[in-house]
């Protein structure tokens, strides 16, 4: 069971872009730029703008995890 009434997502190149809407509120999109896939390991950034206007860089790192 889920809270959202959808979420997608789209890779191009190295663009990752996602939307998704959690009931009864507005519909969110974020987009990433896929910096590596190498091994284990995703890693992702993206330039955030705060509410005072600066910028700040934002970073995931990502481990595959094996469920066997």
């Amino acid at each position: 069971m889920t809270d959202r009434e959808f979420q997608e997502y789209f890779v191009d190149g190295t663009m990752l872009a996602t939307r998704w809407k959690v009931i009864g509120e507005p519909e969110l999109r974020e987009w990433w730029e896929i910096v590596s896939n190498a091994g284990n390991q995703m890693e992702w950034t993206a330039l955030r703008q705060n509410e005072d206007g600066t910028y700040v860089r934002q970073g995931m790192k990502w481990k595959k995890v094996n469920l066997n």
